[in-house]
């Protein structure tokens, strides 16, 4: 995949950024292999159910070691955004972690990428 030049981001944008930098930290500190395979497997259902080229794209990005997918993850471009509306990293947050990080960035107007 090739990352594109990085843009000012929207406010939805920038709270899914928010979100998958929160997915990082966490499998950075705990291990990814779980993770990963969970992802991996749950990127096929959603194929099954509805298959779309981010989806697709996401299959190849989950062949790649951490790094590369952490990448993508993190990435600020316009693909690393329209990625993550796609994220199959579901559960690595908890309810209480996601609410707080979504408590933050409403209470953040000036929250930067």
């Amino acid at each position: 995949m090739v990352l594109m030049e990085r843009r000012t981001l929207t406010k939805c944008e920038q709270k899914s950024l928010l979100l998958s930098r929160a997915v990082v930290e966490k499998l950075d500190s705990e291990g990814v292999e779980l993770a990963l395979r969970k992802a991996r497997d749950l990127c096929e259902r959603w194929i099954e159910q509805n298959p779309c080229s981010d989806l697709f794209e996401w299959r190849e990005v989950l062949k790649q070691p951490w790094a590369g997918v952490r990448q993508v993850l993190l990435d600020e471009t316009e693909k690393g955004c329209q990625l993550r509306q796609s994220l199959p990293f579901c559960g690595v947050l908890s309810r209480p972690e996601r609410w707080k990080l979504l408590k933050f960035h409403r209470n953040h107007d000036s929250f930067t990428a």
